[in-house]
């Protein structure tokens, strides 16, 4: 059983309301038996070494007599309890509980806004009788359902901020009624097809129905639009007078691959000028619940451009980049630059892993650059990147990054 888990417990230092919190983080990990033996985390804080060694022991037992959070799924195994679930509704009851044991729940969790409509349209028809004629009159319904949504209106009018002492528009919100897009509709269908597949292999229904060419490939969600150092040229020299402020953002989104809200929320504290290191903080959690900031290089380009702006000298709870809202000076910018139509803002942030690729960098750097996920275990626990080896890989982007700007410099002159 040792090779199925294993645990450490460390220091884990938090800061609120400007005052350190001491803690400690417990780390177990260890494959899900019930699971398909798939590599699982759990990582809960304590406010004593004392209280994470006495939890530890619980799950130490726990997994090994297969009891508390690691039981067995309750499935209906047996002739009598197979009876018992005949209809959509009657499974769904069964299913929910078990599919939310193996996913984290969060406050607002899409699993059960999927089961609510999936029990909206079938009730109780039995699961023996859901065919793929079904399947279609079911993909039409929901496309045409309509839903919802809240969503911001900017008037004309501005008003002061008091602390900032600038000028913003008034923004309200209203509710529109929009049909669901396809991203939508087939997320519904992937769950249809998981909630059947599972009925299959507990034995309540025979066979699956066909799903084929009913999940529509999103074709145009495709993150490839990028452009080329001479278009992001073009476009900072658009970057002047009342879009001034676009322009650092511009150069941090492309030279560090950090999502729009991520930038925005880097402060001076945040960064180090000297060895070009700074800290990001994740917009979107990490299954691993302590992984909430990661480490970013800045390049040379990118510091060049802060201190030349001066934001090396500004405050330390001073933010590095605009706060402004920046889509409307971005789309006038796209405009007046001349580059693609269909490159948006947040695709600054594609072409930053694209270059790095290019450049030869590792991929395991570059996923730890623009905060993507490690999925595998050998990527999670036996690599853990050095500082160094993070400078030491992305001078190899700073060598392509010249190496590039020099090509547009022999070609204007």
């Amino acid at each position: 059983m040792k090779t199925d888990y294993i645990y450490s417990i460390y220091p884990n230092n938090l800061e609120k309301n400007g005052q350190k919190i001491d803690s400690f983080r417990l780390s177990f990990k260890y494959k899900d038996k019930n699971d398909g033996e798939k590599i699982k985390t759990i990582t809960p804080r304590f406010d004593t070494e004392k209280q994470a060694t006495k939890h530890l022991v619980t799950l130490t037992h726990s997994y090994k007599d297969q009891t508390g959070i690691f039981a067995p799924k309750i499935e209906p195994t047996s002739e009598a309890e197979r009876n018992k679930i005949k209809t959509f509704r009657q499974y769904s009851e069964v299913y929910l509980p078990q599919l939310l044991k193996r996913i984290r729940q969060s406050s607002q969790n899409p699993k059960k806004s999927d089961m609510k409509i999936l029990v909206e349209y079938f009730q109780d028809k039995p699961l023996s009788d859901i065919q793929r004629a079904d399947l279609i009159v079911f993909k039409n319904w929901i496309e045409e359902k309509p839903v919802e949504i809240e969503v911001k209106v900017r008037s004309e009018k501005q008003i002061i901020n008091p602390k900032t002492k600038r000028k913003r528009y008034v923004v309200t919100r209203k509710i529109e009624t929009r049909k669901r897009s396809v991203s939508t509709v087939n997320n519904y269908l992937k769950r249809l097809r998981a909630i059947l597949i599972e009925a299959k292999r507990t034995k309540l229904i025979e066979e699956v129905p066909d799903f084929y060419e009913l999940i529509e490939p999103l074709l145009e969600k495709k993150r490839n639009v990028v452009i080329t150092f001479d278009e992001l040229e073009k476009l900072l020299v658009v970057c002047v007078g009342e879009r001034q402020h676009l322009k650092l953002l511009i150069i941090g989104l492309f030279e560090t691959g950090a999502r729009l809200s991520e930038i925005k929320a880097i402060k001076r504290k945040d960064v180090n000028f000297e060895t070009k290191l700074g800290w990001v903080n994740n917009s979107k959690r990490r299954l691993r619940a302590g992984e909430t900031r990661r480490m970013v290089y800045f390049p040379d380009y990118l510091i060049t451009a802060l201190i030349e702006a001066g934001r090396d000298k500004v405050d330390s709870e001073e933010f590095l980049f605009t706060q402004h809202d920046v889509k409307r000076a971005y789309k006038t910018a796209k405009r007046l630059s001349g580059i693609k139509s269909t490159f948006q803002i947040r695709d600054l942030r594609h072409c930053h892993r694209t270059n790095l690729a290019e450049a030869g960098v590792s991929e395991i750097v570059g996923d730890k650059q623009i905060g993507h996920q490690q999925n595998t275990l050998s990527r999670t626990v036996y690599q853990n990147l050095r500082d160094d080896y993070l400078v030491m890989e992305m001078q190899k982007y700073e060598e392509f990054s010249r190496r590039e700007r020099a090509k547009l410099q022999r070609t204007a002159t």
